[in-house]
């Protein structure tokens, strides 16, 4: 699933660095343009969901441990999706949604049932729950301890991409020049470091 949503991303980006442009019937048109703010949410999705993926997957020093983080991060996308609680008036929406519910207390029961939940004291499974409520998978695991993650330990890159997200920065090559001086300051040891 991870590798089909990372495929599908870095086409899109691919695609958006073709750039676009626009002829009409009577020979007015616009110039083949990359715009630089499309591309810097797309390469800061990207970063975020490879993030998402090391940590869950590649982080994990076991099966339970990788089966807890996953289960919070499917949590923490029913949860997001169930914001508009209140606005839905599609009974076929309403249906999804109570679904969508049910799933999530599901998740919340079978991480509880998990092994290494029942051996964590109060205090770790209160951190759990927690992220529960928070809607949030950012954790790590030193044995049945749970230590809390947050993006801002990741946010070397991020931050330079949601910064260059706004209108004001319309050049596509210092967008890529700055981000060159970034990755060199953020290197996978250092990502490494913050797990």
């Amino acid at each position: 699933m991870v590798l089909q949503m990372m495929m599908i991303k870095v086409l899109h980006l691919k695609n958006v660095l073709n750039g676009v442009d626009f002829n009409s019937k009577n020979r007015k048109s616009l110039n083949n343009i990359i715009d630089p703010t499309i591309v810097a949410s797309l390469l800061r999705n990207i970063y975020e969901t490879t993030g998402m993926f090391n940590l869950i997957y590649q982080e994990s020093k076991t099966e339970e441990e990788k089966q807890i983080k996953y289960l919070l991060w499917v949590h923490a996308g029913l949860s997001y999706r169930n914001r508009f609680d209140g606005v839905t008036t599609l009974k076929e929406n309403k249906d999804k949604m109570e679904n969508e519910l049910k799933q999530m207390e599901s998740i919340r029961s079978e991480i509880e049932q998990s092994p290494l939940f029942k051996s964590m004291d109060d205090k770790n499974q209160g951190k759990i729950r927690t992220m529960i409520k928070k809607k949030d998978y950012l954790i790590r695991f030193n044995g049945n301890k749970v230590v809390f993650l947050s993006w801002t330990r990741f946010t070397h890159i991020s931050h330079f991409m949601l910064i260059h997200q706004m209108s004001e920065f319309f050049s596509l090559p210092i967008c890529f020049e700055k981000m060159k001086v970034h990755t060199k300051i953020l290197s996978f040891s250092t990502y490494k470091q913050h797990l």
